[in-house]
């Protein structure tokens, strides 16, 4: 009996370290350097689930929106995963919203993965959506005349996107769900693909989104590559929204992601916080988090929080504020 009770033991402790971990991993964001970028971390199939077990996963978890955000931090390398897919010679990229040269604008690129060639008009209309959407929303609509949009018709052979990095649907980026072991995660196959890709039909952008066709909760952004993926979505649109407030913006998340960081939205420093001329404006303060009293973010309502579909004031500052830098960077 005292056998069998040392071995029950050892296997409630070893369930016990596992639980912690994975549940540290979740809640902490994902943060990568070079050595988890290899093919075998990107493909790893040992969180496969099915198709009927994502839909309810999606379907009951985690309020509006849910955001799958996580960043590349220093990784400065390459993919190790080859991708020989060539676009077809006579794509061609839209102009969606031209309001000046690229070298004097910010530059958003629209593609699409998992759309065949008879799915290019709901891939269109999305592309419609998602662009009413942004420019309609405050500070971007401010900075009409300074943003260009562009989109590209890439078809892809299967329709739809893979719910695991190991499945075989066959579409031109390869994008998948289920990665690092959060099923609403996805991921392109090669980062170094969406880029070569984008700056062959489009040129250099300064944020890239990829829409999956695919109407199940996902997506990922990551800020060293400045590429957004995003799944259509009821609330796509939300979303796609505050991953660009980090990408355009330099802003930090709102809500609580369990890995705080000081930026221009978010601080340690009660007295003396970044949006300090803003306090009592607009309902801008100092609000703790109630996660971690510690930290303090200028509102409780914003979409860097993604309770509201509009940026406090002290983000659309800051928005503003970035990307003029970066257009002013170009021109240099």
């Amino acid at each position: 009996m005292k056998k069998i009770n040392k071995k029950l033991l050892s296997i409630i402790a070893s369930i016990c370290i596992v639980t912690v971990v994975a549940v540290s991993f979740v809640v902490t964001g994902f943060k990568s350097d070079a050595s988890s970028n290899d093919s075998s971390k990107r493909t790893d199939t040992s969180h496969v689930i099915s198709e009927k077990d994502y839909n309810i996963i999606s379907n009951n978890e985690h309020k509006y929106p849910d955001f799958i955000e996580y960043d590349f931090g220093d990784y400065k390398g390459s993919d190790s995963v080859s991708i020989d897919t060539k676009v077809e010679s006579n794509v061609k990229k839209n102009n969606i919203l031209v309001d000046g040269k690229d070298s004097e604008n910010i530059v958003i690129g629209i593609l699409g993965d998992g759309f065949t060639k008879n799915e290019q008009d709901k891939f269109n209309e999305s592309v419609k959506q998602t662009t009413n959407y942004l420019m309609s929303t405050e500070p971007y609509s401010q900075m009409k005349g300074k943003i260009n949009i562009y989109s590209a018709n890439i078809n892809s052979k299967d329709s739809g996107v893979s719910y695991n990095p190991s499945d075989n649907r066959d579409t031109f980026f390869g994008t998948s769900f289920n990665h690092d072991g959060i099923q609403r995660r996805m991921k392109p196959k090669s980062y170094e693909q969406v880029k070569r890709v984008t700056n062959q039909i489009i040129g250099d952008c300064d944020a890239t989104i990829i829409l999956a066709n695919d109407t199940r909760y996902g997506g990922s952004a990551d800020l060293y590559h400045k590429l957004i993926i995003m799944s259509l979505t009821d609330n796509m649109n939300a979303v796609i929204v505050h991953e660009l407030g980090h990408i355009l913006g330099k802003l930090q998340d709102e809500y609580w992601s369990g890995a705080p960081s000081e930026g221009p939205n978010m601080t340690q420093d009660k007295d003396s916080p970044p949006w300090k001329d803003l306090i009592g404006k607009d309902g801008v303060g100092v609000y703790p988090y109630e996660e971690n009293p510690s930290w303090y973010r200028p509102s409780n309502e914003c979409a860097m929080i993604g309770n509201s579909e509009e940026f406090c004031p002290v983000c659309k500052r800051q928005l503003i504020k970035n990307m003029n830098e970066i257009i002013s960077n170009k021109k240099k």
